[in-house]
């Protein structure tokens, strides 16, 4: 009962800052959904094609590469309802895609073919694809910056001393560049108005390193040697740049100002993972073992353990969903709330600044509303005799905008 007790406590102290969290499940061939306010796991979120590799996601869909089907699966991230489906080149074998939140609206996407040494551009107005390009060999994984398209190229098996950094004007589509870079780059992202480039190493090396490309004279700049075989990065708030081990074998992380290492090959994070991801105020490190379920643990931003979630089968990436702008979703900091005690027994007070009515609204572990009422003085206390004992979610709304989140946890 005590240990217990101490879950739920832990799970009251996490931060209000809530994240969905969308992981894919290559065997399983499914879609998990984390939703870490409520703590509820969906790992049947959405079915998947044949042997899923990647996603990206805004704020209304995920698209999710199939590299078993050729095909990239439009999902609406609400339901978990697939919309279409666009096929590729057969063979092409999809690795990663991506797109650019200044590209009008999600307007195009590009998926790296691992198998075709090719990009493909896609027009999500209409799902179709509307061009191709070759690159070096083995392209990887993308990203874009200030218009440019930047590919990791893998290069040739078994040494891939060929490997590169492929950079691609993105409206027009054109090849302007490709830049030598350390074996094995497989994943790449700006950070700092600079390109960080993941070189894995040949398998079984333990020698990845992340090259510093400077966009403007393209060319490498700085070398970070962290050892392991180095998988996807993650550029944290707090000041380290966050990289998973490809064989679940560490957890790095440098200092994406000065380029000086923090965690490496041999002397590791605490947690090992082979995915990387987190908010503003979490980091997320997946746990995956191929055929067997991955874990999700969740760190604060200090690197303070907070709680874990079991996933699908063998997962192969993550993405946090982008926060909604709508007026639900806003939170107004200048109307301070408090909800109290926590832990609380029979009774909640809702105390607020606002010069009106409030709306204070309570959910259960599941997301079903079990409570709700309108506070109309500064403070307001509630009864709560009707509540079973355990962890609950409160939202207070001001004129239906969110002005208050927060978990609260119920004793006898």
């Amino acid at each position: 009962m005590k240990r217990v007790l101490v879950f739920i406590v832990l799970m009251v102290v996490l931060s209000l800052n809530s994240a969905e969290v969308f992981i894919v499940n290559s065997s399983s061939e499914t879609l998990s959904k984390v939703d870490t306010e409520t703590g509820l796991v969906v790992n049947n979120f959405a079915t998947l094609g044949l042997y899923a590799n990647r996603i990206v996601v805004n704020e209304d869909y995920g698209y999710a590469v199939n590299s078993g089907d050729n095909t990239v699966q439009k999902i609406e991230l609400n339901s978990g309802v697939t919309t279409d489906t666009i096929v590729l080149e057969a063979g092409c074998n999809p690795y990663d895609i991506t797109f650019d939140e200044n590209f009008n609206a999600y307007n195009y996407a590009f998926v790296s073919g691992l198998l075709t040494n090719k990009v493909y551009k896609i027009n999500l107005d209409d799902n179709t694809v509307v061009g191709e390009l070759m690159v070096g060999a083995g392209p990887a994984g993308m990203t874009v910056s200030n218009g440019k398209l930047y590919v990791a190229c893998s290069g040739s098996y078994p040494d891939y001393t060929d490997a590169s950094v492929v950079v691609i004007e993105a409206t027009s589509f054109e090849l302007e560049i490709t830049i030598p870079v350390s074996a094995n780059a497989q994943y790449v992202t700006a950070i700092n108005g600079m390109i960080h480039v993941v070189c894995s190493s040949a398998w079984g090396s333990n020698t990845g390193e992340i090259n510093i490309l400077d966009p403007d004279t393209n060319t490498i700049t700085h070398t970070v040697s962290l050892g392991g075989y180095l998988g996807p990065i993650w550029n944290s708030s707090n000041g380290k740049a966050y990289v998973a081990d490809g064989n679940n074998a560490g957890l790095y992380a440098y200092d994406p100002a000065d380029y000086s290492a923090i965690y490496t090959f041999n002397n590791s994070f605490s947690t090992a993972g082979s995915l990387v991801s987190g908010t503003d105020s979490e980091l997320f490190i997946v746990d995956s073992v191929w055929g067997s379920n991955g874990v999700m643990k969740v760190f604060n931003l200090n690197e303070e353990f907070q709680v874990e979630y079991t996933l699908g089968l063998a997962p192969t990436d993550i993405k946090v969903r982008p926060s909604s702008t709508s007026n639900e979703d806003v939170v107004n900091p200048n109307l301070k709330v408090d909800v109290y005690p926590n832990p609380f027994t029979n009774k909640l007070t809702v105390s607020s600044k606002s010069k009106g009515s409030v709306d204070f609204a309570c959910y259960d572990i599941r997301g079903r509303k079990v409570l709700v009422s309108k506070a109309t003085n500064s403070k307001n206390t509630i009864n709560t005799n009707s509540l079973p004992s355990g962890v609950y979610f409160y939202k207070v709304s001001e004129n239906g905008n969110q002005i208050s989140t927060g978990k609260l946890l119920k004793i006898k």
